[in-house]
């Protein structure tokens, strides 16, 4: 009886017209979903390390968002979001070190990530796989912590095996590393309730400036703001190059995601940090006779960076 009663009462005060002082909702005001961030930590990942949406569901939810990735059963590849536990950070090969973030871990050393690879090929940008509320409610876009793949980083450092024309206008090599006038970069596209769109840029490499002491790829996780994305009802990525030739960009189309729309993190409290954090970068490279070569030589190199120091790098 207490029971009943109790239930009852409940419902009464639920359904109880508001006094003064308080919000009324009104059913056609807009829905925002409430701020879950996405961690990636609740995707079960089997023993390859990482899930590529081979299981052909489309796509996978964390925290209150739905990621798309479309998964090629023929060819075994995939685009959009897939998630990896990989720790290693270099890049041997693409089947496996797609997988592969240059810091090793997720953010704040959390053990899953997202690894995104946004398709751009024969579509406008802002078609590419969406992330959007896993109730398909409008949501506040906060931001995400992001970084760059292995891959990406081989590339900026040693080439990436291709050939075309490089920022400054010339042509390159497959060997040759980025230089003066090259960048990556992450543009963000918001969607909001009336289909207008608001983007917003992330460099991942910026080596666009005369002075060689700022040139600078990202190699830790850095916070991507998107609130200038406002409420959208969904986000997706593009991503482009200075480097490209007539198929396009021969830059690795990778980034590292992890921590989106995260509620708890307040970027006023390090909002210079992506200026402020310039990554050493290559300035000059010896063979270990102490012979200055102009790209990377098989074997051991002698690399001076842009901080003063000096590393002995393999390369194979």
């Amino acid at each position: 009886m207490k029971k009943n009663f109790y239930l009852m009462a409940l419902a009464a005060a639920i359904t109880a017209t508001p006094t003064m002082g308080q919000d009324v909702v009104e059913d056609n005001l807009d829905v925002v979903v409430e701020q879950t961030t996405a961690t990636f930590d609740d995707i079960e990942i089997g023993e390859s390390g990482y899930y590529n949406g081979s299981d052909l569901e489309g796509s996978f939810k964390s925290g209150a968002y739905q990621f798309e990735v479309n998964y090629n059963s023929k060819y075994g590849s995939w685009s959009g979001f897939a998630v990896s536990e990989k720790t290693e950070t270099n890049f041997v090969d693409y089947t496996e070190s797609q997988y592969n973030s240059c810091v090793g871990s997720g953010y704040n050393n959390s053990s899953n990530y997202v690894v995104a690879y946004p398709n751009t090929y024969g579509i406008e940008p802002g078609q590419s796989e969406k992330i959007t509320a896993s109730d398909g409610s409008a949501f506040d876009a906060k931001g995400f912590f992001i970084t760059n793949s292995a891959w990406n980083v081989d590339s900026y450092l040693n080439g990436d095996g291709q050939t075309g024309t490089a920022g400054d206008g010339q042509s390159f090599t497959g060997t040759d590393p980025f230089r003066t006038g090259d960048w990556f970069k992450i543009t963000a596209y918001g969607v909001h309730e009336d289909n207008s769109v608001a983007t917003v840029d992330f460099y991942l490499a910026d080596y666009r400036s005369e002075n060689e002491e700022d040139h600078y790829y990202v190699s830790n996780w850095q916070w991507f703001d998107l609130t200038s994305l406002g409420t959208v009802k969904e986000v997706s990525f593009w991503t482009s190059s200075s480097r490209n030739n007539s198929w396009g960009m021969t830059t690795p189309g990778y980034f590292c995601m992890d921590n989106f729309n995260d509620g708890d993190f307040t970027p006023t409290a390090i909002s210079s940090m992506k200026n402020s954090t310039k990554e050493a970068v290559v300035v000059a490279r010896y063979t270990l006779d102490g012979r200055k070569i102009a790209a990377p030589q098989h074997g051991i190199n002698i690399v001076k960076m842009s901080d003063g120091s000096t590393r002995k790098v393999m390369v194979k």
